[in-house]
């Protein structure tokens, strides 16, 4: 730093790391070091020690109304040091230009030296990461103050959409908490954020009483975040056996009804096998889930759900649903967010059990819907106006309106407006976002998600839309699979789909743009238009013709109606391992994928495995032996548009479906529609290791697993491979070792490694895993009869360091040593 040089340096909120690159070297270099100290030290002093080497210069300056004194003095010391041709950098807490002692001190050493202003990390900033809470999303305002407002300009404050952050709680936080559930908004207390002795709790689990100085109370923004539809995970929870049999029928309802559900209950009263997942402690796992946003139906008190996640309360526009269901099935009570979703699965669990749900919220109870969860294919601009709304039309108001959904209700003065504009006025009249919108794109092959995500937006707003408006992202089928339409639809939160040729080119008549060159590239004369205009209908008309962003082209449609469901979904080949055979060995991701499919497909005893688990889902059962037959039709469903499981046991990816589909999709003879699906691979829990498994860990060093079936591979390769996995002295899983039609294979097997192991080696030969008819049996290499082996069995062959024991319960244990113990 020069002489005589002002350097007025944010340190952050309390964590030293956080401190920039910046500010550590101008304190470092500086010949001063200024900053602010109270009777118990000073923070901003502790956080940058390790940078300071010059003189210390400390000043108090009290809090109150008497403060102007101490910042004359503190500035004089200053300018004393400036006069003197020092460098001198004054620290402040957070960032200087934000509720920091920069500006008085600024305005008092005006013209003494050149000043230089280095922004720190906010409180507001820190006190969000801590609280790992988004402020604000889009186009939310946030609005910064202190709780020593006035009590007016905080109730102001507090009605207004976006996000709050209240700065110095301190002595006042028992009066701001009351105003924050006044004004019916919750948030979270953050404690010295980023310090050593942080705190963060919500907001109505703070303890009452004066609270440190820095301290900040965050309130998220109150406009709404993108809802997602109703279709996402529910956990039903069991507590005990006398649940089970309600548990069952709440996941029957749910999946019939289209829902991914698993019954999960508690490890220590319920029977594993009789639920798709088991837990330790209830109140963690409920705790778990809420926080990772799946629905919760507790078959259970409705105490115990409540004491569960009262303390994670802080946002219910983004918080899952809660409810509870009588272990006898006599009740149903929706506890949390009943218009964003507990209604509906209140509503299809009444209808299994023969009773009606316990409804509390005003607007069902009344009015037989809820106004601020409005039907598919429509928004809330803002959720701010609807709770007087509901009153009001409760109170026997009608409501001026041509929402057609609204129609049942009666005429009166109470605006409800409809919409697809930005509405400045959202936040006080009652607004809903039609989804008429239809954005048809076309793309070069590889354009960035990125610029095609900017473009987009940049569309949208130049025809004055709502993003929100838009139900649909459109375009030709070969682009289907084309990243930048996918990220586009990811970033609306919409479908993408795609359309025929055939269809496009109907739609020529209407375009306002065709190109030669586009029909020379792809057999039609206009992809963005056409796209658009085909998703919106006949009846719909072209809203912005096509604009050409780089490498990807926009056009705007409009629909007379909300769009519904259009065109051609990409389609998903999910290939699914649900493990050997039990239902224990199911992962969470395999039952996601299944319970996501619109149809299982594969071999007869495999699609019996996960009978339990079809709801809504369609069936088609392929032979053994048919497996190019059952990839090749899945994936041709997938093309369809649909999502399709291809079930494997064990894992997919070993000696099963998944190299398969792969391949076909490389060079096999596909139609286009299903060569361009989406591909997913959920692993499973192998044969191998749940054969290793039952008898301790023979799989513990180096092995090879080696398929003996030849009716792909030539014996001789596979020959080849098993003396090539004896002379490595390798641990072996011998995967299809013997067949009705394969008898011989497995003898071969074992006199080549009889070659090279000893004859007692230890050998496991597991059948029918994880089935009621299951049989494990350890035996050695010179004692195993091929023929007891079937086609449902593994056998595993140990190394030469291989050893076997039997334990004083008489079971035998197998394990490969790696060294460990030696």
């Amino acid at each position: 730093m020069s002489a005589a040089t002002l350097a007025i340096v944010g340190v952050g909120p309390g964590d030293p790391e956080l401190l920039t690159l910046k500010a550590a070297r101008l304190i470092a270099a500086a010949d001063v070091v200024a900053y602010p100290q109270t009777a118990t030290g000073s923070l901003a002093a502790g956080i940058a020690e390790a940078h300071v080497t010059g003189e210390r210069l400390p000043f108090a300056v009290p809090m109150g109304e008497d403060a102007a004194p101490a910042y004359d003095d503190a500035a004089e010391a200053i300018a004393v040091h400036l006069a003197a041709g020092r460098s001198v950098a004054v620290l402040c807490e957070g960032d200087p230009m934000l509720y920091g002692s920069a500006a008085s001190l600024l305005s008092r050493l005006a013209g003494r030296a050149p000043v230089t202003v280095v922004p720190g990390v906010a409180a507001l900033t820190a006190c969000a990461a801590a609280a790992g809470t988004s402020l604000a999303r889009g186009d939310a305002p946030v609005t910064v103050m202190p709780a020593t407002a006035d009590a007016r300009e905080l109730r102001a404050a507090l009605a207004r959409p976006g996000a709050l952050v209240l700065y110095k709680v301190g002595r006042r936080f028992d009066e701001v908490a009351a105003m924050v559930r006044a004004a019916g908004r919750d948030g979270t207390l953050v404690v010295r954020a980023t310090g050593a002795d942080e705190e963060v709790v919500a907001l109505t689990a703070a303890a009452p009483g004066p609270k440190p100085y820095f301290s900040t109370i965050l309130l998220p923004a109150a406009a709404p975040l993108a809802r997602t539809e109703p279709d996402g995970r529910i956990a039903v929870i069991v507590l005990g056996p006398s649940g089970l049999a309600v548990g069952e029928a709440c996941r029957s309802a749910l999946a019939a009804a289209g829902r991914a559900v698993t019954l999960e209950g508690l490890a220590s009263r319920v029977p594993a096998e009789a639920v798709d997942a088991v837990f330790a402690d209830a109140v963690h796992h409920l705790q778990g889930l809420f926080r990772a946003g799946v629905a919760i139906v507790g078959v259970c008190a409705t105490g115990i759900l409540v004491r569960a996640v009262a303390p994670l309360l802080a946002d219910k526009r983004a918080e899952p649903s809660v409810v509870a269901v009588a272990e006898d099935g006599s009740a149903v009570v929706p506890l949390l967010n009943s218009h964003r979703g507990g209604g509906r699965i209140a509503t299809v669990l009444g209808e299994a059990f023969g009773v009606a749900p316990a409804v509390t919220t005003q607007g069902d109870l009344t009015l037989g819907l809820a106004l601020d969860d409005p039907p598919h294919g429509w928004r809330v601009a803002d959720p701010a106006p609807f709770k007087a709304l509901v009153a009001r039309v409760a109170a026997g108001d009608g409501v001026a309106t041509d929402v057609p959904f609204l129609a049942s209700l009666p005429r009166g003065e109470a605006v409800v407006r409809q919409t697809i504009r930005p509405a400045a006025d959202a936040s006080c009249v009652p607004t809903y976002v039609a989804r008429r919108i239809a954005l048809g794109m076309g793309a070069e092959r590889g354009a960035d998600p990125d610029a095609a995500v900017a473009a987009a937006r940049r569309a949208i707003a130049a025809a004055d839309l709502d993003p929100r408006a838009v139900a649909v992202v459109a375009s030709l089928d070969l682009k289907a699979d084309e990243p930048a339409l996918a990220g586009v639809a990811q970033d609306l939160d919409v479908p993408l789909r795609v359309f025929a040729r055939e269809a496009l080119a109907s739609q020529e008549p209407r375009l306002a743009t065709p190109s030669e060159v586009v029909r020379a590239a792809v057999g039609v004369a206009g992809v963005a238009e056409a796209a658009a205009l085909a998703a919106v209908g006949p009846d719909g008309r072209l809203l912005a013709p096509k604009t050409v962003h780089g490498a990807v082209t926009t056009a705007l449609a409009e629909a007379p109606e909300p769009i519904g469901d259009v065109g051609r979904a990409r389609g998903k080949l999910i290939v699914v391992g649900v493990g050997p055979g039990t239902r224990l060995w199911r992962t969470a991701e395999c039952l996601a994928a299944l319970a996501s499919a619109d149809a299982f497909v594969g071999y007869t005893l495999y699609l019996d495995l996960v009978e339990d688990l079809r709801a809504t889902q369609t069936r088609h059962d392929f032979a053994l032996g048919d497996e190019a037959a059952r990839a090749r039709f899945a994936l041709e469903r997938a093309g369809e548009g649909q999502s399709i499981a291809l079930i494997s046991s064990g894992d997919p990816g070993v000696f099963a479906m998944a190299t398969l589909a792969v391949e076909l999709l490389e060079r096999g003879d596909l139609s286009d529609a299903a060569r361009r699906v989406e591909l997913v691979v959920v692993p499973g829990i192998t044969a191998a290791q749940a054969a290793a498994a039952r008898v301790g860990a023979p799989l513990g060093h180096d092995f090879a697993a080696i398929s003996l079936s030849d009716l792909l591979t030539p014996w001789p390769v596979i020959e080849r491979r098993l003396t090539a996995a004896a002379d490595a002295d390798l641990a072996l899983a011998l995967y299809n070792p013997r067949s009705q039609r394969r008898t011989t294979q497995l003898d071969r097997a074992v006199a080549i490694l009889a070659k090279a192991r000893r004859p007692d080696t230890p050998v496991v030969v597991a059948a029918s895993l994880g089935r009621p008819e299951e049989a494990t049996t350890v035996t050695t290499l010179a004692a195993l009869d091929p023929a007891s082996v079937t086609m449902l069995s593994i056998v595993l062959v140990g190394a030469s360091t291989t050893r076997a024991f039997v334990r004083g319960d008489g079971l035998p244990l197998v394990y490969t040593p790696r060294g460990y113990a030696t």
